[in-house]
């Protein structure tokens, strides 16, 4: 989907029931960079090497699904990327990602929970791992308290965009797919959720979720 008024349903086909937010570029800032350039100090590889380098390669998908410890990732990370530090040198770089939260969709969020409640259940769900999680607190202190359960990738062993990933967090907040309107930063992940059977929206921005909440009605 190109935009967000393409990846909304029609809410005509089912009202909306419940808000699911991806973390990272909706709610979170995150910059790749900063993470490989808090890496470079340790690395023979020059910065524009460790971006070709670094990738979501089949160690970083198990992470993310919790099939590794973060150990293992680590040495992973340090071979991948000529990485000469400890695994706390590697951890900081790794939580150097979080730039921040993307203050007026927090904002947003936060007015839908005071006018509606319970009527209106918000959930997150992120390709993440413990390690990230476990940062969230100093990084970005609201998202623990803005949604009734965040469902993520490590715990539930499976990652966007997985059709069962989605399959799995429909089934575990109890409504019809229909009824659940999904943001996030990724056209793969957009088009996955659409595919699984929610309505999705297509973020690049704030203001594009703040377009689609009025489209429905929000």
């Amino acid at each position: 989907m190109t935009s967000v008024q393409a990846a909304v349903k029609p809410p005509t086909q089912a009202p909306v029931q419940a808000l699911l937010f991806d973390l990272g570029g909706v709610i979170v800032n995150t910059s790749a960079d900063t993470m490989l350039r808090a890496w470079a100090a340790y690395s023979r590889l020059s910065f524009d090497q460790l971006k070709a380098a670094f990738t979501a390669d089949q160690p970083y998908q198990q992470f993310e699904r919790g099939e590794i410890a973060a150990a293992q990732f680590y040495d992973h990370l340090a071979q991948t990327l000529q990485l000469n530090a400890s695994h706390a040198q590697i951890e900081a770089g790794w939580n150097a990602i979080f730039l921040g939260e993307i203050s007026p969709t927090v904002q947003r969020i936060q007015a839908l929970r005071t006018r509606f409640g319970a009527k209106l259940p918000l959930y997150a769900f992120s390709n993440t791992n413990a390690v990230h999680k476990k940062a969230w607190p100093a990084t970005c202190p609201n998202v623990n308290t803005l949604f009734d359960q965040i469902f993520t990738s490590h715990t539930l062993g499976l990652r966007k965009p997985e059709i069962a990933a989605y399959n799995q967090v429909v089934q575990n907040i109890g409504l019809p797919a229909a009824s659940i309107l999904f943001f996030d930063d990724s056209h793969a992940n957009v088009d996955a959720a659409l595919a699984a059977g929610l309505q999705a929206v297509r973020v690049n921005g704030p203001a594009d979720v703040e377009r689609a909440l009025q489209q429905v009605g929000l």
